[in-house]
């Protein structure tokens, strides 16, 4: 392996690279955690059992992590959201935002309303069918999530959710400062 820096190499640093570069190979996240064959068929029998006909049920996998994200912010929210709303909840233009709740209303887990204070605004909600819909994949994420920590000592658990919320803020005020050079630095005269 070669290193592309000079000075000491940190053997932490190292491993925590590599622990990234695996996490990057192998997608974690709710659609491989949810979307494996065998987790999967269980899904599509749990949405059986509970009568929910997906008209596409490829398309309503691909599509997965985003509903489980959106849902989820339905369900803490208010209940309903305007879609400029929905596209910084799902981090996507507005146009895509769009485009994906059309997909949801067209399959019946959401639905548009006008706002009840301003009519021109058209507020996204779950439908029966999305609540439920979220419920089953929001039960079996859970379920894997907990088989994957179950692995983990008492402690360690402890630990994961706090030294992963500060490496997450810190990566992100990391990436706010590289695009605010990047922006500084194509404003600034040449000379």
């Amino acid at each position: 392996m070669s290193k592309s820096h000079e000075g000491p190499v940190d053997p932490a640093l190292d491993d925590l690279i590599e622990l990234i570069s695996q996490f990057g190979r192998t997608k974690l996240s709710l659609q491989s955690l949810l979307l494996r064959p065998k987790w999967r068929n269980e899904l599509v029998r749990q949405f059986n059992e509970a009568n929910i006909e997906l008209q596409d049920p490829e398309l309503y996998f691909q599509w997965l992590p985003i509903f489980y994200r959106l849902s989820r912010r339905l369900m803490n929210e208010e209940g309903s959201m305007n879609m400029r709303a929905v596209a910084e909840a799902i981090g996507v233009p507005l146009s895509t935002a769009t485009r994906l709740t059309d997909n949801f209303v067209t399959h019946g887990l959401m639905e548009r309303q006008p706002d009840a204070h301003d009519r021109r605004m058209v507020m996204i909600r779950l439908t029966t069918k999305g609540q439920l819909a979220y419920q089953i994949a929001d039960r079996n994420a859970r379920d894997r999530l907990e088989d994957l920590l179950k692995q983990l000592t008492p402690e360690e658990r402890a630990q994961l959710l706090p030294l992963g919320t500060r490496l997450f803020h810190f990566w992100m005020a990391s990436l706010e400062e590289m695009a605010f050079q990047s922006n500084s630095n194509k404003e600034a005269p040449t000379p």
